[in-house]
This record gives C-alpha cells, structure tokens and sequence, in this order.
C-alpha cells in the first residue's frame, strides 16, 4: 500500500469504528460470537468495507456529513450546523453551513439541520453519503424505527424524499460528544 492508500484505510477504520459504536449503544449491533477483542471485530469489519469501497465504487465518492441543530431556549431561537468531508481527507471540510432559523424546537432545528445537510451534498453531485447526528429522534424516525408524529412527519418526509437521491446513504447516532464539530455550528 502506498501512504494515500494507508490514510484511506486508516479513515475508514475510524469512520467504521464509530458508526459500530453507534450500533452497540443503541443496542441494534449484537454480537453472534462473544468478542474477545472488540477491536478484531472492528478491523475485521473495516477491512471487508475498504475492499467492497475498492472493488465496487471509485473511493473519491466516499463522503461523511455530520448535522446538529438547537433551540435556545427549547422553544426558542433556532440554530443549524453540519458539514461534509470527504472520507480521504477527514482534516478537510468540503462544506459547512451555520445558519438560524427562527423560532422553533431542538427536535425541529436538527430535522433542519438533516434536510440542509442533504440539500447541500445534492447540490455537490455526491451521490454516497454517510450521514451522523446526536438527534436520536431525527436518526430513528428517518430510519423507520419511531413513528413520526404530526409536527415531525412533514420534516421526516422531506428528509426521505431527499435520500431517494442517494445512490448510498447510512444514517447513524452518535453520541454528542462525537458531534462536537457539528454542535460548534450552531452556537
């Protein structure tokens, strides 16, 4: 392996990594065998992805968009934060926004925040995205795991509508403090 094949693989480890955490806390990912060595299990994953990304898709498509909205106070002041990398370059930010967006809840400012996100990486040409937010209730109605109620259907809706235009999309949790850049945007 080359350096830039080496940095590629050490991205997706970590970019893998984290959403197997994401996995494990909310407690979709269980084990078939007890791990001995949960990082075995981690490598062993990563590795299987980084030669599916080689074998099948041409790795400048590979991009990571994190989102994160607030409402100070709840109901209050909305504001919307994300940004987009590309997965080989992670120190690298393709794109960022930082907006408010009137008065409203934290659950709607992060719903905002995803459908930005989303129009953004469209507007961009990527057709791969692997999407991150602390918005559990964002991530797990988008995924179909919650229902959605009436002020949140048309938010989730939208959100849906958009992915339609993925060619690959993953929508995964992660705990705050692994959304710490997101969450600067929208302070």
């Amino acid at each position: 392996m080359n350096i830039t094949d080496i940095e590629l693989a050490k991205r997706i480890v970590q970019h893998i990594v984290n959403e197997l955490s994401a996995l494990e806390s909310l407690g979709d990912l269980k084990w078939s065998i007890p791990p001995k060595d949960k990082q075995s299990n981690y490598r062993a994953w990563a590795e299987m992805t980084l030669k599916y990304i080689r074998d099948s898709h041409d790795e400048h498509e590979v991009y990571v968009g994190q989102f994160d909205g607030s409402a100070k106070p709840n109901p209050g002041e909305m504001k919307i934060g994300g940004y987009i990398k590309d997965l080989r370059d992670m120190d690298k930010t393709m794109y960022s926004f930082s907006l408010e967006k009137g008065y409203g809840t934290n659950n709607r400012a992060e719903y905002l925040a995803l459908i930005e996100l989303l129009e953004s990486a469209i507007r961009q040409g990527i057709t791969r995205l692997n999407i991150y937010g602390d918005s559990n209730l964002a991530v797990m109605q988008v995924n179909g795991k919650w229902k959605a109620n009436k002020d949140m259907a048309p938010l989730r809706d939208r959100a849906l509508e958009l992915l339609k235009k993925f060619n690959h999309w993953s929508l995964s949790h992660v705990p705050r403090s692994l959304n710490s850049e997101a969450d600067s945007l929208t302070r």
